[in-house]
């Protein structure tokens, strides 16, 4: 029942959700588009000279921003040429994002006035042959990225069966992400395991390898386990300090589903000390990347003054969002205030 469970919770996690592991040159790339953007704006308001374009015209710093843009894609597609795996990973990301930026910009003719006319399909188009190439030379990045195209049907038929195999290809060369996106391709039993419970076996493995959204995965599994043990109190203990252990390590780098769990674990006095100041922080950390369960237990923390003062303003602001978002809790708090118990659930302390 146990690893029904665990399976379960890992394989409908909305946050488990599989998404192409991209690099910073896609946030640099998508950056640029957007200043494209805004100067092609400005463009239409007025033909001076803008801020870094000082001594050009809008459409020059287009331009010349375009014209760096494609020297950087030649110099990358010579060097692809030439062996170089990595040069291959960098155009397919850079390939993705802009497939990305277009498609995002069809609407308004801008992917098409500031970069072009060929479509953001072609430029998906562009990034499989380059991870394809990439990974055929043994680029462990470009592998996983081509496995996750291939497993959501991007631009190419839908293959799960070589998703698969490229996922485990970069897993057992030890690359964390490929070893967390071959987990969840084994826990939905969308490839064959090799053994029992191998899924848990990469988790494991991609958590070790410090990659934060395994680390906060494992943490909440080892928390389920700990809350279904009633009659061991000693396992349960060691199941809630290792759970503890790695929702903390994830939460520090930032992702939010191991700091709301972590705020939970500091709220109740699993793990560690209950500290009900910390687990609102981390509550309030959480909220900020739109994490909305967050926002429901932020909102109770400021009704009741739970480690923070309360403050019904700020808690009915936390409370709509949460339930804008369809907790179900959230809306009747709201419409029922005066039925609201003297401590609320999430808050009472479970031994």
């Amino acid at each position: 029942m146990m690893h029904r469970l665990l399976k379960r919770y890992l394989a409908n996690d909305s946050l488990t959700a599989l998404i192409p592991s991209l690099g910073d040159l896609q946030r640099i790339m998508i950056s640029v588009c957007l200043l494209l953007m805004s100067w092609q704006y400005a463009m239409a308001q007025s033909p001076t000279p803008i801020g870094s374009t000082v001594g050009k015209t809008v459409p020059e710093a287009n331009l010349s921003q375009l014209t760096q843009i494609q020297t950087q894609i030649d110099d990358w597609e010579k060097q692809l040429a030439s062996g170089n795996s990595e040069a291959g990973f960098l155009l397919g990301q850079l390939y993705e994002a802009r497939a990305k930026y277009r498609a995002t910009t069809t609407s308004s003719g801008l992917a098409s006035t500031i970069m072009g006319p060929n479509s953001s399909q072609t430029d998906w188009q562009q990034a499989i042959q380059s991870y394809q190439k990439a990974a055929d030379l043994g680029h462990l990045g470009a592998q996983n990225n081509l496995a996750s195209l291939y497993l959501e049907g991007i631009a190419t038929p839908r293959n799960t069966a070589l998703a698969g195999q490229l996922y485990r290809a970069a897993a057992e060369k030890n690359h964390p992400e490929a070893q967390y996106n071959l987990s969840l391709m084994l826990v939905r039993d969308q490839i064959a395991s090799l053994q029992a419970d191998e899924w848990q076996l990469w988790l494991e493995r991609a958590a070790n390898n410090d990659l934060a959204r395994a680390q906060a995965q494992l943490g909440r599994l080892l928390q389920l386990q700990a809350e279904q043990i009633e009659t061991e109190p000693e396992t349960r203990r060691l199941l809630r300090e290792t759970s503890v252990s790695w929702l903390s390590k994830a939460a520090l780098k930032g992702e939010p589903v191991a700091q709301f769990h972590y705020a939970r674990a500091l709220q109740k006095g699993w793990g560690m000390p209950r500290d009900l100041a910390s687990a609102a922080l981390w509550y309030e950390l959480a909220s900020n990347q739109a994490y909305r369960a967050a926002d429901y237990e932020l909102g109770l923390c400021y009704w009741y003054g739970l480690g923070i003062p309360a403050d019904q303003q700020k808690a009915r602001k936390y409370l709509e969002r949460a339930r804008q978002a369809g907790i179900k809790e959230a809306a009747a708090l709201l419409n029922t205030p005066s039925n609201i118990p003297a401590v609320p659930h999430s808050a009472k302390r479970k031994k």
